[in-house]
């Protein structure tokens, strides 16, 4: 629990509390003016006579009705400091971000070196892909899927870090593997229209030639290059530096002209890693380069939590202290200034509120009692849509105004 995010979901509720305690102030004094004894007796005797158990019972159902007053108008007010999954939609593509693992990219023209920053970059692609269905391919002289497609970003974020160029046991860089075996992972989830994302500092011909095959599919190839022109050697990992045959030093230099081929062939757009971070920006957002493409999702997003309700627990233990003719009123009365709508009454009422109703109708696929009872636009939206109803779907959206809700 989160409490640095506290607020009240209905703060103006708190200005009932104030108005409350004139309330109940004047209730008393009304009560003790209807008091037997200030008929037939002087009011400054009456501070003697109106002594022990009467009176002290008396400011005990004040004191209680005074805690009761806080308790609902704390309950009204909505007091919350955490989110709950929420209704999206989503689009219908999805991307695999296919990273290089070959020796090449412990090179250090980069600080600390070329696969770091390919991760750091990585990482950052994933946690900007809100609602988009992410893959993870890795390749050096072979392919290998480390991920299929998910919309959990936790996983591929936990796996990321992990990855070094001991993870691949094949040794190379074959680019073409790794962009074939992300189409491969597209296709597999059904994916019509996808993205790919290859991070690498090399590749060759056969790289460009598969990039044209993906693009023929669908698939759009983009590219983040890794490297810098003057390069730096490879340090190995027990010591030294990667050599050739001849036992010169290796000094690998990106083919930059290879890799902006790949991109242009792929229907995609060239990055230098060293890029600012605005520039990355397009990739966060395949919706925008495949718009016609629209499915349902799972449950995404979030909104505050009321709990309010809890507080209605302690309110009820103590009104049945309370429980004498006419003490209650006021109560009662601020109670059923409540601002939920009239409804029949259902016995499931008794335990939920209509949201929660709306949910458990939602996930037994019971949609249209789901949008009868969602009191939430995006829920309503949600249910509608599943249920086929598109236009009605459309206009319940229509009064949100976050940015979330023009992407539905």
């Amino acid at each position: 629990m989160n409490f640095h995010n506290f607020h009240f979901l209905r703060p103006w509720w708190l200005l009932a509390f104030p108005l409350g305690l004139v309330l109940l102030s004047g209730l008393r004094q009304q009560k003790r003016g209807q008091s037997q004894w200030y008929k037939v007796c002087d009011r400054h005797l009456l501070g003697q006579l109106l002594v022990g158990e009467a009176e002290t019972g008396s400011k005990r159902i004040y004191g209680f009705l005074l805690l009761m007053l806080l308790l609902a108008t704390l309950a009204l007010a909505g007091p919350t400091w955490e989110r709950r999954p929420q209704a999206l939609f989503r689009s219908a593509t999805g991307r695999v971000l296919v990273l290089d693992l070959s020796l090449s990219m412990r090179s250090t023209d980069l600080p600390p070196n070329r696969l770091s920053r390919a991760r750091y970059k990585a990482i950052d692609l994933v946690k900007a892909g809100v609602g988009i269905d992410q893959g993870l391919v890795v390749f050096a002289g072979d392919s290998f899927i480390v991920t299929p497609l998910t919309d959990d970003r936790a996983t591929i974020l936990n796996l990321l870090p992990s990855l070094d160029t001991n993870t691949v046991p094949v040794q190379g860089s074959r680019a073409d593997r790794g962009l074939e075996r992300a189409g491969e992972l597209l296709r597999r989830a059904a994916v019509s229209n996808g993205q790919i994302i290859l991070i690498t500092d090399d590749a060759d011909t056969a790289a460009v030639m598969a990039a044209t095959e993906l693009k023929k599919k669908g698939y759009r190839v983009d590219v983040i290059a890794v490297g810098t022109k003057a390069g730096a050697p490879v340090p190995l990992p027990e010591s030294g530096y990667l050599k050739d045959d001849r036992g010169n030093i290796v000094v690998p230099v990106p083919d930059f002209a290879a890799l902006r081929q790949i991109a242009a062939r792929g229907g995609g757009h060239y990055y230098d890693i060293e890029a600012p971070d605005s520039t990355f920006q397009a990739l966060n957002h395949p919706a925008a380069l495949f718009p016609k493409k629209r499915k349902k999702s799972e449950l995404t997003g979030d909104q505050w939590l009321d709990r309010g309700p809890w507080f209605l627990l302690p309110l009820v233990l103590l009104a049945a202290f309370c429980f004498r003719r006419g003490w209650l009123l006021l109560i009662f009365a601020v109670l059923c200034c409540h601002p939920a709508p009239a409804a029949a009454f259902n016995w499931h009422d008794l335990w939920q509120r209509p949201d929660q109703q709306a949910i458990t109708a939602f996930k037994k696929k019971d949609y249209q009692e789901a949008a009868k009872r969602a009191k939430d636009p995006e829920w309503q939206a949600a249910s509608l849509y599943r249920e086929g109803k598109f236009k009605q779907a459309a206009t319940a959206l229509k009064p949100l105004t976050l940015a979330r809700d023009h992407y539905n």
